[in-house]
């Protein structure tokens, strides 16, 4: 076999991957449940802990939705408002009504 050959072949690039994307709710979740799991294993020996703190958890997660959710209702509320003015003030406008 010949080992010579015209051309070198190069070895393969290396590279270092880091991701790009970063998921801070899926992190923030998961912070949340690696304390509470650490607590639940701190806390075997007493039911009734166990069950606050889920109540704690599902509390909070509960105050979040609530609170992003009602944001939206406002923000609706204020579109649908502003659309309804917009309208009869068109109406108006048509008809030319004068009291």
């Amino acid at each position: 076999m010949i080992k010579y050959t015209l051309f070198k072949t190069r070895p393969p690039k290396e590279f270092e991957y880091s991701p790009r994307y970063h998921d801070e709710s899926k992190e923030r979740i998961e912070k949340l449940e690696k304390k509470f799991r650490s607590e639940i294993k701190r806390s075997d020996a007493d039911p009734g802990r166990v069950a606050r703190m889920k109540d704690e958890m599902h509390t909070q997660w509960g105050r979040e939705h609530v609170s992003k959710q009602s944001g939206f209702q406002r923000m609706r509320f204020v579109i649908i408002m502003v659309v309804l003015m917009l309208a009869l003030l068109f109406v108006y406008n048509q008809l030319d009504l004068r009291f």
